[in-house]
């Protein structure tokens, strides 16, 4: 069997270079060296510049799609006192490389220099797999269980033993011994590096499910074997190829690393890659036969001759003989609590201590470590049991849980060692069929005798929580020494135990257990565990302005203590909140002079009750009208009673009707009870729908574009850009005011149905269509589409979304002490079911809040920071002249690869400092904050360079300078506001140094201005820089983001979305063939300078629908298409402006002067200078009078 990936041609395969090498090495200090490799004429990879410094030969690991025919180009490039040249030389085909060594040579007549091209060919694969497959045997992992960034290298062995078990099962399979190969070079590098970056640690533990498809292939019969894997061809060879490709990157980026950090490749599509593996793996799994027993994914060797039960189970006299299954011989042992396991309500918070789980995972699958017993030790409620829970679930996900138990004090079943044995007897023996017969065969036959040894491909993990609980002292003892025995005799086989440092266990590992792994919970900061846990249990209860900000902090401190202290806290609130509140089942909102009182209860007489104790009762409503002299009108007031119930109609089976309301009575007074009412302008009902207003809406929008038509008439009135201002500023907030509380955003998919209220939506398609008729003044028979896109305007579903999301945004950038504060941060989160329309607008938004800077109120006393700048050229000189020591340049950078910023400290002309971060995608940041970011990196790394004379820090931003340091006022840009403050805080920190913030022009040939520039633009592009970056500035990632820049961003996607809509609407498919040229959001522009009159017959011409013979025939107005003036063809606006003969004397004067434009229809149209010629001529025919 073959495991080559299928290809569409059996001849293509995949070629691999390995490196690339010239001869003599470069010896001029003023010639640099960079290579493109092409196979069939396409650009498959780029190299790096070298120069004389630098060896003159690129190891990189290359590999391509080819065919024996496929050409190999290599092209120079040659750069010499910044002088270019290319050089390509001769084409060799795939065929031609030289198989036993995988070498060509190549020469070009112009240079000195020859080329040595190795390849990786079958033939040297199949000669050095078997000395790899040795060297990869004897490879012992020596990595400090300490250190999970580096123990976490030990995963990639999962995939070593993957293509080795195929390469030496299948001896024809060369994929596999080349991709076994290629994944040794990579092992390699990742030895040799001292420390993984972010992507190749993904990576990596991505590849932690392949110790799975291993275990299956591991436990598989070698007899069988060969034949089961052709079953599984396909997932195999796609493994294979997946391998293949991780360890390329792998490769290739570690050796970028160490030489230039310029070249990192970070189009790794991490998310991609894990759904590729896991679909892959579960392919595996569902090609694999069944040989075994469901849960039998865990051993190996023994199942190659397991005896049957029956024959296990044979002799007469045993009174179990009769037994078919060994499950049913362990179940009898007892006693057994089969709820002793772990339980999944009692894991940590989702997001929570996630580094100590971290730690312990790596520990656990990480099979070269001889360490096989740990302690997690704790005082009590630091969260023992919620550690061993989460662990247990993510062991159990991955398939590596031998077992569990959690003892209890308190419960007779849980808390003695003969139930614990019994019960991890039972997990083990469920989760290792092969244990399971082995046990139960002793328990038939060979009860006194030691069990036979087992292997698994992967590490199994006992868990046993409170073991401090266990009996008395010597119980522990015991327990304590017989699961250390087993971790030791068992070598596939971890144990983990939880318990406080009690005496006799803190004596056992002291006396006995030397140098096992001790974990101590009190090591591990848990400040933001124990921040993230009280905001989620108290943020639903935040009333107060104040509330939960400066509260949550005090009570993160006093809980330090541990979770029970956590506990007590949100329980003892959550109960003070409830007899505030929901015991008395009523609330009063007001807003100015519109007072709401609500009360809840099961009926309506219950209801009404409380709404008159709470008008008549001491202190109440009418008491509070009396006293401050100030009447209710209750003519004015109405109740509204809210219920979905409905009861049948007399005399109608089958039908219903809402329940039955009562007015509201207490003495002489009576409120009348209504089925709608306005509250602050929303016409609330009382079922709770949004219908009526969803109509009251489009009433108003109706209204309004009404209004609008009488302002603009086809040949008089209002221009284009006047009624279309009245309507995006009067009659748009009109109809969509409050839309964001009783409209749900729609969600178009295609081909599927969308989501949200899109019969609203439709309805209101009408109302802008109006409108839009009355702006361009086009006919009946016009496309809304086009109307919209012509007009400049939002298709509805886009502009109610728009709406929504605006409003979003408004509520994720609410200062703390805003009353909705706690309740946006806590619908922020998502709910599936019983979604509020918080939780719809915020979706729609899809950013946290926390990440939005907060906007402040405006006060309208503080002066706007102003700053006066010198000149270009004198600022240019004085930075050149600038003898300060400390010299800080920073400069920002904005483009469709990210937002960067970095700042470089110069030391006598040479750059001695580099700092830089990536802020991220341009959508969510400025320049500005680029710049202001690039300010505050420079002054953190002035604090961490410690600095002891002058500094000054250069920017060639004058917004930014005015903003951080101004002469005179106060920014109120969130960011500015806190450099400032880093600013000022540097000053009073060293008061007897000059510390300036300067201004000096950009791109001006400043040394340091340039190296600042060219740091950020390789920020932006996604350069890590590391250590450089101060911890204190790290400490304050990520940049908030500006609300205002994210509303910019926003307006402009929504008109990127809407001019998509209308390139795929049918309208917009036709105009674009017929009118290339003319973009329908130009339009407005286009008509800025033309009377209403010629802007409308202009725009009636551009889309067709004009009143010619051919357009009235298609309408039904006209029973002949043809021209009336010539009738020779169908007049349509092509005959009409470029071709009717009737009209040739007036196109020649008014359109002859153009010359061939005006031969084309789309030129003619969007040319702004051919107007008034081209409407010139129309009028001249007299075709419209």
């Amino acid at each position: 069997m073959s495991v080559d990936p299928p290809a569409p041609n059996p001849e293509w395969f995949r070629f691999y270079i390995t490196d690339i090498e010239f001869q003599p090495s470069i010896t001029d200090p003023n010639c640099k060296i960079s290579v493109k490799l092409f196979v069939d004429d396409e650009l498959i990879y780029s190299l790096p510049w070298i120069d004389h410094t630098q060896p003159f030969r690129w190891s990189r690991l290359i590999a391509c799609d080819v065919s024996p025919f496929s050409k190999v180009t290599l092209k120079l490039c040659k750069i010499v006192n910044h002088k270019q040249r290319s050089f390509i030389f001769p084409s060799y085909e795939v065929s031609e490389v030289n198989e036993g060594n995988g070498e060509t040579n190549l020469e070009h007549p112009e240079l000195i220099w020859t080329v040595t091209i190795r390849s990786l060919t079958p033939a040297m694969a199949e000669r050095s797999f078997p000395e790899e497959l040795i060297r990869f045997g004897r490879i012992e992992g020596a990595y400090d269980d300490h250190r999970p960034n580096e123990t976490v290298k030990f995963l990639f062995k999962g995939s070593l033993q993957f293509a080795s078990i195929v390469a030496e099962t299948l001896p024809e399979a060369t994929t596999a011994k080349i991709t076994f190969l290629i994944l040794m070079k990579a092992w390699e590098l990742l030895e040799q590096k001292a420390q993984s970056d972010g992507t190749i640690g993904e990576i990596l533990r991505g590849l932690n499910s392949i110790q799975g498809v291993v275990g299956v292939l591991s436990q598989t019969s070698n007899s069988i074997l060969p034949s089961t894997m052709d079953r599984s061809k396909e997932p195999i060879s796609g493994i294979l190829r997946l391998l293949d490709d991780i360890s390329i990157h792998v490769f290739n980026r570690l050796v970028a690393y160490n030489s230039d950090k310029a070249y990192l490749d970070d189009t790794f599509n991490i998310p991609e890659y894990l759904a590729r593996l896991e679909k892959l793996q579960s392919g595996f799994h569902a090609s694999w036969p069944t040989l075994t027993a469901p849960c039998m994914d865990s051993t190996n060797g023994i199942y190659d001759e397991l005896p049957t039960w029956q024959e296990v189970s044979a002799p007469s006299d045993n009174p179990f003989g009769k037994m078919e299954d060994p499950y049913e011989m362990l179940n009898l042992l007892g006693p057994m609590n089969i709820v002793a396991g772990y339980d999944p309500d009692r894991a940590c918070m989702r997001g929570t201590r996630q580094a100590i789980l971290n730690k312990i995972i790596t520990w656990t699958q990480n099979r070269d470590n001889a360490e096989a017993f740990m302690w997690i030790s704790g005082q009590a409620g630091m969260g023992k049991t919620a550690i061993a829970t989460s662990l247990c679930q993510r062991l159990d996900t991955m398939q590596a849980l031998a077992g569990s138990f959690f003892f209890q004090d308190d419960d007779p079943d849980r808390n003695n060692s003969v139930t614990l044995i019994n019960n991890l007897i039972h997990d083990m023996a469920v989760q290792c069929p092969a244990y399971a017969h082995e046990a139960a065969n002793a328990i038939l036959q060979k009860p006194l005798e030691r069990l036979k040894s087992l292997s698994t491909p992967t590490t199994l993990v006992l868990v046993i929580d409170a073991l401090d609980e266990c009996g008395d002292r010597d119980s522990r003892t015991r327990v304590l020494q017989k699961l250390y025995d087993m971790s030791k005799l068992v070598p596939w086989l971890k144990v983990i135990i939880t318990a406080r440092p009690v005496g006799d266990i803190q004596e056992c590992f002291q006396n006995y257990f030397l140098h096992k792994t001790i974990v101590h919970l009190h090591d591990f900061d848990a400040s933001c565990d124990i921040r993230a846990y009280i905001e989620d249990q108290l943020g639903v209860l935040a009333q107060t302005e104040s509330w939960p900000h400066d509260n949550i902090s005090k009570l993160c401190a006093m809980a330090q203590a541990g979770p029970t202290i956590q506990h007590m806290q949100t329980r003892y609130i959550a109960y003070t909140q409830q007899r505030s509140t929901t015991g008395a089942n009523e609330l009063a909102i007001g807003y100015i002079d519109d007072v709401t009182i609500l009360v809840w209860g099961d009926t309506f007489e219950d209801t009404h009750a409380g709404l008159v104790d709470i008008m008549t009762r001491e202190g109440g409503a009418l008491e509070w009208s009396t006293s401050h002299n100030s009447t209710f009108e209750l003519d004015k007031t109405a109740c509204v009673d809210f219920s979905r119930r409905r009861e049948p109609i007399p005399g109608s089976p089958g039908k219903t009707r809402p329940l039955t309301r009562q007015n509201l009575i207490w003495g002489d007074h009576v409120v009348r009870t209504v089925s709608q009412h306005v509250f602050l302008g929303v016409l609330i009902d009382q079922e709770l729908r949004w219908t009526a207003q969803s109509h009251r809406a489009l009433a108003k929008g109706m209204a309004w574009a009404s209004q609008l038509g009488r302002l603009a008439r086809t040949n008089f009135g209002a221009s284009p850009a006047i009624a279309r201002k009245l309507y995006v500023s009067i009659a748009v907030p009109r109809f969509t005011y409050a839309v964001d509380v009783w409209y749900r955003p729609v969600t178009l998919r295609e081909g599927e149905r969308g989501s949200g209220s899109i019969g609203f939506a439709h309805r209101l398609t009408r109302v802008q269509r109006t409108a839009a008729l009355s702006i361009l003044g086009g006919l009946r028979s016009t496309p809304s589409a086009s109307l919209d896109a012509h007009s400049r305007l939002l298709p509805v579903h886009l502009l109610l979304n728009q709406v929504c999301e605006r409003a979003a945004l408004r509520l994720a950038s609410v200062p703390t002490s805003h009353p909705l504060h706690a309740a946006v941060r806590q619908s922020s989160r998502g709910r599936k079911a019983h979604r509020t329309p918080l939780h719809d607008i915020l979706a729609l938004l899809a950013l946290p809040p926390s990440l939005v800077s907060p906007r402040q109120p405006l006060n309208p006393l503080v002066t706007p920071p102003k700053r006066e700048f010198p000149s270009k050229q004198e600022a240019k000189r004085a930075a050149e002249t600038d003898n300060t020591r400390f010299r800080f340049f920073t400069d920002g950078s904005h483009s469709q690869d990210g937002v960067g910023a970095a700042a470089v400290l110069l030391g006598r002309g040479t750059p001695s400092t580099t700092a830089g971060l990536n802020l991220g995608c341009s959508c969510c940041y400025s320049v500005l904050d680029a710049e202001l970011t690039a300010i505050s990196l420079a002054i953190h790394l002035a604090h961490s360079t410690g600095f002891w004379d002058d500094m000054v820090i250069y920017s060639d931003s004058q917004t930014a300078v005015r903003l951080v340091d101004p002469t005179h006022g106060t920014p109120s840009h969130a960011l500015a506001v806190r450099v400032r403050a880093e600013l000022r805080a540097l000053r009073r920190a060293k008061p007897l140094l000059d510390i300036r913030l300067a201004w000096c022009p950009g791109h001006q040939g400043l040394r340091g201005n340039d190296l600042a520039n060219q740091e950020a633009r390789a920020a932006a592009g996604g350069k890590d820089f590391g250590n450089a970056v101060p911890d204190s500035f790290q400490r304050l990632l990520p940049i908030p983001l500006d609300p205002e820049h994210l509303r910019k961003s926003m307006d402009y996607r929504y008109q990127e979305r809407s001019a998509d809509y209308w390139r795929q609407s049918e309208a917009g498919a036709k105009h674009m063939a017929r009118l290339g040229r003319v973009v329908a959001s130009e339009f407005m522009n286009l008509i800025a300078d033309l009377p209403r009159r010629k802007a409308v017959l202009l725009y009636r011409l551009i889309t067709g629908h004009v009143p010619l013979q051919r357009h009235l025939w298609v309408i039904g107005c006209a029973d002949d298409p043809t021209c009336r003036y010539c009738g020779t063809a169908p007049e349509t606006v092509s005959h009409f402006l470029l071709q009717c003969p009737a009209h040739a004397e007036a196109r020649h004067y008014f359109l002859g002067p153009l010359g061939r434009d005006a031969r084309v229809l789309d030129v003619l149209f969007s040319t702004q200078k051919f107007l008034p010629l081209l409407i010139s001529f129309v009028f001249a025919t007299g075709r419209f009078s």
